[in-house]
């Protein structure tokens, strides 16, 4: 009976080892030959590039003040031998997500014994639909990364809590591993806590100090990164620090467990992570698969509660299994995405610790010597199995048709666009950051495309955006499909009200704008900030700080905002001036409430424009094109020939500075 046992479950393991390679196989396929680089694909690559060129050694993923790009590191090593292209963007993941795979293999040996194996490794070789599309489908930055990190976590913290020596290297190293995973993403947190604990608290008192020591060493090593840029970049994390809003039954069940996690374990999965298009059906199942997955995380919470208290009585000193990190880690994440303010239901991503978790739990129930357990774990596998594989097939049949899956995943082909826009020699653009950085990668940079602004971290600097600012024949690309956040109808507003004409050109969902004309701006640049010679009546400022084109660094004065305050600017040479503009930085915004603005006419100061109250532009023009992404004022008068330009603040906010960043000076050539 055992042998027929034990047959069947080899024959289950070959059969799961079969059908999660060819889905794996297939879903790259499709991938790689239907699915263009996303910008998430495109900005990667661009920073391995970067690397492999010698050109930056960066501390922070590019256009956000978080990760250590771990996997662009990676990539650099072989980026130069390929071709620019979904294959180039998605062949080194796809294998660094096999490894992580055989990892988790090695893991389930290591914790579970032979015979109570197979659930777990059935579901590692059949993942959800979710999962599998990020193993070989869709690759977010930095997660692959996290998931081998986390991988080699699982493997070295099961390694050391099965033994009782100190086993001083392999300690060092596993915090190495700990502190680099923080840095490259903050998700694996709760992946840290649950091995920490499960490599302390093991053995006796002198070995949970002996490895804390060395564990802490491995620790700052691998947080290097982290620190690094804590320390030498202003700002660097702080955008991800507010993590306030939790709610036990608001977020934790009913926007992670009944939501967020269905989803990532498989249950109404969407066609393409994290966006809006999901499989049509399935949405019945989530409520129960909830209340099963609640089941089974207090089973194994008061299973392995009922032996660390059993341990502790006999040892008198607390010591945890191997399984204990993947509860740990499972409660850990779930409680993290719920207690984090700014994240949505349908962002599944967030709970993946606790997706590689789920068949470690599953077997750990499995590993309980009590028939009907038993049986209830056999039918349950194989309920998930068949679920896993019908959504997987859901979803490679829509992965199937380039057109559907595109627009799902707001991926467009972008051939035609680039080939009519070098015909107009346009070679410079904005658009969405879920476009822009595909027209920088996809065409080596014959056109370089920066974002209008950033959309999601507002005031941290974007690459590109700075250089296209500075272009003349600029086009804006923008569309209303789900990865716009700037759609095209909010655009031409923007136009219509600040009467800038432009020619538009319309490619299926996306829209290029281009040949900007401006009545106001006519004959007009800007003066370079070098030539200006600031004043003040300030005290204790940099007043470089107002010409450096640094929008992110004002001036601090040491007193508030007071009426009779003023900023003077001398010309090198008397010109036709006709605007001004005031920037503040997006992350210190302290307007006046208002000012004057004065002109110096053969040593007499003259005004030239009324007292105005501060009112934030959304755009700027300049260069013969409208750039976005300041919080600033431009100032407008008729043309004066003066020397110098007095800015005066006339009514003040209460108990705030002044905090300007930049003064710019319109001169008009034509008059």
């Amino acid at each position: 009976m055992q042998k027929n046992t034990n047959r069947l479950v080899l024959l289950l393991l070959i059969a799961a080892v079969v059908i999660g390679l060819a889905l794996r196989l297939v879903l790259s396929y499709l991938s790689i030959n239907n699915l263009p680089p996303s910008s998430d694909d495109s900005l990667a690559q661009l920073l391995a590039e970067s690397i492999s060129n010698g050109e930056s050694l960066p501390l922070l993923f590019t256009g956000q003040p978080y990760q250590f790009p771990l996997e662009a590191y990676l990539m650099s090593v072989f980026v130069d031998f390929f071709q620019h292209g979904a294959f180039a963007a998605r062949i080194q993941l796809i294998i660094l997500s096999a490894v992580s795979l055989l990892i988790l293999c090695i893991v389930v040996t290591q914790v579970f014994k032979e015979g109570e194996r197979w659930p777990a490794l059935l579901l590692l070789l059949i993942p959800s639909a979710y999962w599998l599309i990020h193993q070989s489908g869709n690759f977010v930055p930095q997660y692959t990364a996290s998931a081998l990190l986390s991988a080699l976590i699982f493997l070295v913290a099961v390694k050391l809590n099965q033994r009782n020596q100190p086993m001083l290297m392999l300690t060092l190293f596993s915090g190495m591993l700990l502190g680099l995973a923080i840095s490259n993403h903050l998700l694996v947190v709760s992946v840290v806590v649950g091995a920490v604990a499960i490599i302390l608290f093991v053995g006796d008192i002198r070995l949970f100090l002996s490895r804390s020591i060395v564990i802490t060493i491995g620790l700052v090593i691998g947080l290097i990164p982290y620190l690094l840029a804590i320390f030498t970049i202003e700002g660097a994390y702080d955008a991800i620090s507010d993590r306030t809003n939790f709610q036990l039954t608001g977020r934790l069940y009913h926007l992670v467990i009944k939501y967020a996690l269905p989803g990532a374990l498989g249950v109404y999965p969407p066609f393409y992570p994290d966006y809006p298009a999901h499989i049509n059906w399935g949405i019945p199942l989530r409520s129960p698969f909830a209340l099963g997955f609640v089941a089974l995380l207090i089973f194994c919470v008061s299973l392995s509660l009922a032996k660390f208290v059993k341990s502790l009585k006999i040892n008198r000193w607390p010591s945890l299994q191997s399984i204990d990190m993947f509860i740990i880690t499972t409660i850990i994440s779930l409680v993290l995405m719920a207690m984090n303010q700014t994240i949505q239901a349908t962002d599944h991503r967030y709970v993946l610790p606790a997706v590689w978790s789920f068949p470690f739990l599953i077997g750990y129930v499995y590993s309980v010597n009590f028939r009907l357990l038993r049986s209830m774990v056999v039918i349950c596998t194989g309920l998930i199995l068949a679920l896993n594989i019908v959504t997987s097939l859901t979803i490679i049949k829509e992965w199937r048709q380039p057109a559907k899956i595109q627009k799902h995943a707001d991926i467009p082909d972008l051939t035609a666009m680039t080939s009519w826009m070098e015909e107009q020699n346009i070679n410079y653009c904005y658009a969405t950051f879920w476009l822009a950085y595909k027209f920088t990668y996809e065409t080596n940079k014959a056109i370089t495309c920066g974002p209008i602004y950033n959309e999601r971290f507002n005031g941290w600097p974007v690459p590109y955006k700075h250089e296209v600012d500075k272009q003349t024949n600029v086009a804006f690309v923008l569309s209303d499909t789900p990865g716009s956040k700037f759609p095209f109808y909010k655009f031409e507003q923007y136009m219509r009200y600040y009467k800038i004409e432009y020619q538009r050109m319309d490619f299926g969902d996306y829209f290029v704008y281009f040949d900007f004309n401006y009545e106001l701006a006519k004959g007009e640049q800007l003066l370079s900030s070098e030539q200006l010679n600031v004043t003040s009546n300030l005290s204790n400022i940099d007043l470089a700080l107002l010409t450096d084109a640094d929008t992110e660094e004002p001036i601090r004065p040491s007193s508030n905002q007071a009426v009779g305050q003023f900023i003077e600017l001398e010309l090198p040479q008397p010109q036709y001036v006709q605007r001004v503009d005031l920037v503040h930085a997006l992350s210190d915004r302290h307007p006046a409430a208002a000012v004057t603005i004065w002109g110096k006419k053969d040593n007499v100061w003259i005004k030239l424009s009324n007292q105005v109250e501060f009112e934030v532009d959304r755009l700027r023009f300049d260069n013969h094109h409208p750039i976005f992404g300041e919080f600033s004022q431009s100032i407008r008068f008729n043309p004066a020939w003066i020397s110098g330009i007095r800015i005066e603040l006339t009514a003040a906010q209460d108990a705030k500075t002044w905090a300007l960043s930049e003064v710019r000076v319109g001169i008009q050539t034509n008059h």
